[in-house]
């Protein structure tokens, strides 16, 4: 599996998701800054506090994914712990088809329809990057946040409403674009030094349980040999809700590579 492929596969499983109960759902506030202070702001000092705190998460999504030409819809239910695990049940027509577990160490793709299961070490997901991708990151690209930590960013400031930033590394560069009326992010891009580039696009944020939350996702990458695009629309999201998360492989089924 290549390395286009085994992100994509990661994409899909942090974005796609389900649960059980209806939330209250309201636009996120406007973020009042004075920008006279904006030469002495670091990324950290500015938007450490737009990083809500959370435990559980849930969510129902319909998605449509679409991969070199030819497109998939699907719908997916998952759960997930905070920088633990990441838990996901994905089929059509009401039928499952797949059952996904990602924990800090491995990846588990249970193919319900082949009677067949596939064990993937968290260095498979490296996607564009030339690093691990890990629980917390890829939980941090579902939910619209900065994939590394705040302190690892150099904050740009740019015309009119433009806020972004960066994190330059070695073999590749992510960044992150800021709607500064609410410092929710608007695209996340990881690019390499090669052709290959990931592109996150978030709207419709809405306030659910304090947290801001992307209800729309649009993700791209491309490679030179391979191109995706994944589009998700979240409901029923909930962060308060404790979950757990069943996967058992049958005795029956078939390991493969």
């Amino acid at each position: 599996m290549n390395k286009l492929t085994i992100f994509s596969v990661s994409a899909l499983i942090i974005l796609v998701s389900a649960c059980r109960s209806k939330k209250s759902v309201v636009a996120p506030p406007v973020v009042v800054m004075k920008t006279d202070t904006a030469s002495i702001m670091t990324a950290e000092s500015l938007l450490g506090n737009s990083l809500n705190q959370w435990t559980w998460f849930s969510s129902k999504v319909e998605l449509e994914f679409e991969q070199n030409g030819n497109t998939t819809k699907a719908s997916a239910h998952s759960r997930m712990y905070k920088d633990s695990l990441i838990w996901v049940s994905a089929g059509m027509f009401g039928v499952e088809g797949y059952r996904i577990l990602i924990n800090k160490d491995s990846m588990v793709i249970l193919n319900k329809l082949g009677r067949s299961y596939q064990v993937m070490s968290n260095q498979s997901l490296a996607g564009l990057s030339d690093a691990p991708l890990s629980v917390t990151q890829i939980q941090n690209l579902l939910l619209g946040k900065p994939v590394f930590a705040l302190k690892f960013y150099k904050l740009i400031f740019g015309k009119d409403s433009a806020l972004s930033i960066q994190y330059p590394q070695q073999k590749f560069t992510t960044s992150h674009y800021y709607k500064k009326a609410f410092l929710t992010v608007d695209s996340t891009s990881i690019k390499n030094q090669s052709s290959s580039n990931f592109v996150a696009n978030y709207s419709n944020y809405s306030v659910i349980d304090g947290i801001n939350f992307p209800i729309n996702n649009d993700i791209s990458a491309k490679s030179v040999n391979n191109s995706l695009r994944l589009k998700l629309e979240h409901s029923e999201v909930d962060f308060t809700t404790e979950v757990n998360f069943p996967f058992t492989i049958p005795a029956s089924y078939e390991k493969t590579k």
